[in-house]
């Protein structure tokens, strides 16, 4: 949905009529109206749920992670250049 100023703003572009936004912020089109903002606000909640901006406060302590707990003892192999 876009605003402009009039059709010739378009260009050659095919585009469809809606309505138009008066000096209320409104969109209106013949029986009906909506304010802009709560048409924004429609817009970004829907993708909010889709696309997360905002992120959810975390609970509690995270659980520590050992990830070395036991050394294994191997030693590493170093590489030998191939014998023809």
């Amino acid at each position: 949905m876009l605003e402009v100023a009039s059709a010739a703003d378009l260009g050659g572009l095919p585009h469809r009529v809606l309505g138009q936004t008066n000096a209320d912020a409104k969109i209106a089109w013949p029986g009906a109206s909506v304010a802009a903002p709560t048409s924004l606000a429609a817009h970004e909640g829907v993708l909010e749920s889709v696309f997360p901006t905002k992120a959810s406060e975390p609970q509690g302590t995270p659980a520590r992670i050992s990830f070395f707990t036991v050394r294994s003892g191997l030693k590493p192999k170093s590489a030998s250049p191939s014998r023809a």
